[in-house]
């Protein structure tokens, strides 16, 4: 009823001859679809209220009117580009005579800029760019084809995060953001036999991936913020280097894969003393240096109270994912809830009275990366209480007190 009503006050509006005007009538007939209406007028406005110098003046010859340009520079846009209800619409008054053309650096409300080629009335190319790191819906008259999956289907081992039996034992959310094409996560050679002193400023695919990390837990009240984890291979894990040393204290464990990055900038990260490292790399990997990783691990071993994990494979070449994101031993270590030096109690809530609660609890030893599974254990609590001491455990740690409790999450 509102359209119907508006459509039937513009058309009531007919010929206008102010420059003001006619841009009122363009930018209606634009926000209600109908681009050849809105083209009718912007040939109106056009032929009688422009100036040689493209001025707008009233009645063709009176005084200079800005709010004519500024509005029908408005229309325009929204002919071809409306950014409304979180969702932007590409193309959604294009008039016949515009069937072919491009737009470059066209903003959207939320920090989108957007450049799009488009034949036929069919865009044929699309570069989406948000700003702020946000994501949002696209609408479009013609058939998409972003293959914003590219990322997943390409290399898929990390998916393993997703099988069910995985979710149901580790929950958890899964951003796979994707790197446009000629871009990188982290602006540094790959090939070169090292990384020292290639640490520059961030790449705007990273910096808009970190803001989309920050965005989303309001929208899903289940991620907890405390528990951010980060992987890639290949150009992905030189931006999970690159991530934990933008922001050193926003993850809790990395694990790069056939990576690297700079050694020297990542020894001076003292705020990366509570981050756990597993890396993986394949010795015979021609595309990255197998030294890329090593350095780093090198590099985060000297510093006072980080123990990074690194398994080299001998070989395999590039494909180092395959047997990383397989390891079994990856997803427990990956999940394990926190890490207590000395202490044999761990974490367990209730909401009231006393009961038991259930951990998966296993030791392994910083220095030769044994772990030794202790299995489900039972502990008791009372309401109020964050931590719950074990009742029995099902069998003996050597020295206990040189090796790191991990427990996971209650079941």
């Amino acid at each position: 009823m509102v359209l119907m009503t508006g459509m039937a006050c513009c058309s009531l509006l007919g010929i206008t001859y102010c420059g003001w005007s006619c841009a009122w009538t363009i930018n209606l007939f634009a926000r209600l679809l109908d681009g050849e209406k809105a083209h009718e007028h912007i040939l109106q406005f056009m032929n009688r209220q422009i100036a040689p110098n493209l001025f707008d003046m009233v009645f063709g010859g009176g005084p200079f009117q800005i709010d004519g340009n500024f509005g029908y520079t408005a229309g325009v846009c929204e002919m071809l580009l409306q950014s409304h209800n979180n969702e932007i619409a590409l193309l959604p008054a294009l008039p016949k005579a515009w069937s072919n053309g491009s737009i470059k650096g066209l903003l959207a409300r939320g920090g989108f800029e957007v450049d799009m080629t488009w034949e036929e009335g069919m865009v044929v190319t699309l570069t989406h760019k948000s700003t702020l790191g946000k994501p949002r819906r696209i609408r479009s008259a013609s058939p998409l084809t972003l293959d914003n999956l590219k990322q997943m289907t390409d290399v898929p081992r990390f998916l393993v995060l997703a099988e069910p039996a995985n979710q149901q034992q580790w929950p958890c959310f899964i951003l796979a953001p994707q790197c446009p094409e000629n871009q990188q996560w982290a602006a540094m050679p790959w090939s070169e036999p090292t990384g020292v002193g290639k640490f520059t400023s961030i790449t705007w695919p990273l910096e808009a991936s970190l803001a989309l990390v920050d965005s989303l837990p309001p929208e899903y009240r289940g991620i907890d913020v405390s528990r951010l984890y980060v992987t890639g291979i290949s150009m992905g894990g030189y931006g999970t280097w690159d991530a934990v040393c933008r922001v050193p204290k926003k993850f809790k464990a990395a694990v790069p894969i056939c990576g690297g990055g700079d050694p020297v900038k990542i020894a001076q990260m003292t705020d990366l003393r509570n981050l756990r490292v597993r890396a993986y790399h394949s010795a015979d990997d021609r595309a990255v240096p197998v030294g890329r990783t090593r350095e780093m691990i090198d590099a985060l071993k000297a510093l006072q109270g980080i123990q990074p994990r690194y398994t080299e494979f001998p070989d395999g070449g590039r494909d180092a994912y395959t047997r990383a994101y397989a390891d079994p031993a990856l997803l427990p270590w990956l999940f394990a809830g926190d890490v207590l030096v000395g202490e044999t109690c761990y974490e367990g809530h209730l909401q009231q009275g006393f009961g038991t609660v259930q951990r998966h609890v296993y030791y392994f030893d910083p220095a030769t990366g044994r772990e030794f599974d202790q299995g489900t254990v039972k502990a008791t609590a009372k309401a109020g209480d964050k931590d719950a001491k074990p009742v029995s455990f099902k069998k003996n740690v050597p020295s206990p007190q040189d090796w790191v409790l991990v427990f996971e999450r209650v079941k």
